[in-house]
């Protein structure tokens, strides 16, 4: 592995949990404040989500080529 793959993989991962960690705190805010289980619940998918590998990544070049070629 080198460390530029490495560090995508950091990177992807690290932004999928700070966005997954904002809609949890959301819905906890306004769907489980008075259920401690489901906001218990829920913020186990985020504890789960930081143990498992990106789910999927973008690739910032192919969305440049995109842009370039359709305008």
């Amino acid at each position: 592995m080198n460390d530029v793959f490495l560090l995508r993989l950091l990177a992807t991962q690290a932004w999928q949990i700070a966005v997954l960690a904002v809609i949890v705190g959301v819905a906890v805010r306004l769907f489980a404040s008075k259920s401690p289980r489901a906001a218990h619940l829920l913020w186990l998918i985020v504890v789960v989500k930081r143990v498992t590998p990106p789910i999927w990544g973008i690739r910032w070049g192919s969305l440049v080529d995109y842009r370039i070629r359709f305008r």
